[in-house]
């Protein structure tokens, strides 16, 4: 026997979840003549647009609201999206390389793709995203290589095994990032703030993270040889078994970090600067 209550309940329930699972499937299918017609009347809204796989190269996207739209395989290249609204949008797959990205919002997007093939990197290689919003976004595999990313917001971001090479995070925002098996290959990140990031088993040969806030950051077993961590603050952070030689610790705060089993060939370190560490084992 059912109970009223209870029945009603799951009804009201059902059709919550009916609702939302609509509203999260409907977009508008356009084509790129309607995109150019709508980008005539500003302020544009493309929200919730199906642009899967245009090519949007040579259109004035600047503080567009493209918040929600299904972007995937798209082509923009180039393309001048300063001060636009990506949020929650479908990126994956997505060419950006050389795009302009300032103060941007990448809000909780998405460049993963559901179905048999997930991991479908976006490209965002040499783009100035200076200052733009990437909170909470999924860019797992993503190519930044030589991007500028400075002031940029990437706090929460999954950055799981992205391609940062040679790119710019000068005052960044990766507080809670996932960094694992990220390439930071020569970044440059002085000043960034990592707190709690998870950089385990990263490889950032020769990345400078010089004041930047690393408390309580993860870097186990990560490749940190030829990395500059002047006057860093790194208290309480994870460096079990990372590779730091050739390492600069000149002015960094290293209270209660753990350098159980590092190697340390070569390092840069201040007399005295080890004795704030724990777990460090000299040879």
């Amino acid at each position: 026997m059912e109970i009223p209550l209870v029945g009603r309940a799951i009804a009201i329930l059902k059709l919550w979840g009916d609702s939302g699972a609509e509203k999260e499937v409907a977009r508008e299918s356009l084509t790129r003549e309607q995109v150019v017609e709508r980008l005539a009347v500003r302020p544009a809204d493309l929200s919730r647009a199906q642009l899967g796989e245009m090519d949007l190269r040579g259109l004035d996207l600047r503080a567009v609201n493209l918040h929600g739209a299904d972007l995937h395989d798209a082509i923009l290249e180039g393309v001048d999206l300063t001060a636009a609204d990506l949020g929650e949008a479908c990126i994956c797959g997505v060419n950006f390389k050389g795009a302009r990205l300032l103060r941007t919002s990448f809000r909780d997007a998405n460049s993963l793709r559901s179905g048999t093939n997930p991991r479908c990197p976006v490209d965002l290689s040499g783009v100035d995203a200076t200052g733009a919003d990437f909170l909470g976004c999924n860019l797992i595999h993503a190519i930044l290589s030589e991007a500028v990313l400075d002031e940029a917001m990437l706090r929460e971001a999954n950055l799981n095994g992205a391609n940062l090479s040679g790119a710019s995070l000068r005052g960044a925002n990766l507080d809670g990032a996932n960094l694992r098996h990220a390439d930071l290959t020569g970044a440059d990140l002085a000043k960034a703030d990592l707190t709690t990031a998870d950089l385990t088993r990263s490889t950032c040969p020769g990345a400078s993270f010089k004041a930047a806030t690393l408390y309580r950051a993860s870097l186990l077993e990560a490749d940190l040889s030829g990395c500059d961590f002047s006057d860093a603050f790194m208290v309480e952070a994870d460096f079990e078994r990372a590779d730091l030689r050739r390492a600069r610790f000149a002015g960094a705060t290293m209270t209660r970090a753990d350098f159980d089993e590092v190697r340390l060939e070569g390092a840069e370190i201040e007399d005295g600067g080890l004795d704030a560490v724990v777990n460090y084992r000299p040879e």
